[in-house]
């Protein structure tokens, strides 16, 4: 993968010298590498040319994310990529058109759904049962590669995941560990004492979105829906909105359990540092913490959004849906 600071100069075009154990995943890669240059061979500045290339490196950057995503995972994209090799019948020109629209297909039901906009968050503030509707019908070629299913949501369910959360991390940002205002408020009706450090609204932060990919390799999504207490997590405000729209993400040290390196291209907000590395904590062995491989997919998403140069796309489409 790349390097954090590199995150600094995206987009980053694919390069001549990948490297993966599997032979397929390599060939795959080189097809996009190649059809990469076809689709612009004299570096065009064209918003058509640009988004082009947006979809093909999404494929081409899924593939190097060998630390984050699983083999299968990595693997059944490569296959994916070398289908459309099979079916343009070699040409090169309609072998990176194919591309592109594979790529597109990734950009929209893996990378779309991790950059949440206003209408997948639902509106908790009062009880009452919520649905987040599915987006729009897709194209016949996007259905058959994967699809995204809406996830009921209900004032209890919301709730419950909340308090538990909270205890869980102990009313405090599970990354900060900023105190929770409405606890800090609760300690002074009782002591008469003010907290002396930072306090802030916390908000419940999900993984995995309510819009979730069916498509993603992991053990445990389906195991209790959005709100199970391995997706979700208390947060600060602004780490929420960073994290919600793919500029901050956590990724998990190797062979350390739960231990992140926080990443963000910017810099991040409450005193954090990118590249700093956080351990989440549990005050009750019986609640688990957020889960490991739900916090890898989300950072992969992260990295593949900023490396393709997606991340511009993905704002905008948000701007146009308000």
């Amino acid at each position: 993968m790349q390097r954090i600071d590199n995150l600094r100069c995206y987009p980053q075009p694919l390069t001549a010298h990948f490297t993966h154990p599997n032979r397929d995943t390599v060939n795959a890669y080189e097809l996009c590498y190649l059809a990469e240059r076809v689709v612009d061979p004299i570096q065009s500045h064209s918003d058509t040319v640009r988004a082009k290339l947006v979809n093909i490196r999404i494929l081409g950057h899924l593939l190097s994310q060998s630390g984050l995503l699983s083999e299968t995972a990595i693997s059944k994209v490569a296959q994916d990529i070398i289908s459309c090799r099979e079916e343009s019948m070699a040409n090169d020109e309609t072998q990176a058109e194919a591309l592109v629209n594979l790529g597109a297909v990734y950009k929209d039901v893996l990378l779309r759904p991790f950059h949440k906009s206003k209408r997948q968050i639902p509106d908790v503030s009062s009880p009452g049962s919520i649905n987040v509707s599915s987006p729009s019908s897709k194209s016949d070629e996007e259905s058959s590669s994967s699809s995204i299913r809406a996830s009921p949501v209900s004032w209890a369910s919301f709730k419950l995941a909340e308090d538990e959360a909270k205890h869980r991390e102990d009313h405090r940002c599970i990354a900060t560990r900023i105190l929770d205002l409405p606890f800090a408020e609760g300690l002074h009706s009782q002591t008469g004492e003010f907290y002396a450090g930072d306090v802030s609204c916390l908000r419940l932060c999900h993984i995995f979105p309510e819009l979730a990919p069916e498509a993603v390799d992991t053990a445990s999504s389906d195991s209790d829906g959005v709100y199970s207490l391995e997706n979700v997590m208390m947060v600060t405000p602004d780490l929420r909105a960073r994290f919600d729209v793919l500029s901050l993400w956590f990724e998990p040290i190797e062979d350390v359990p739960n231990r992140y390196r926080l990443c963000s291209p910017w810099v991040p907000p409450n005193g954090l540092r990118a590249g700093q590395e956080i351990t989440f904590q549990s005050t009750d062995p019986r609640l688990a913490l957020p889960n490991r491989e739900f916090l890898a997919v989300h950072a992969a998403c992260c990295r593949v959004t900023h490396l393709s140069g997606a991340f511009g796309l993905l704002g905008s489409f948000e701007v146009d849906l308000d």
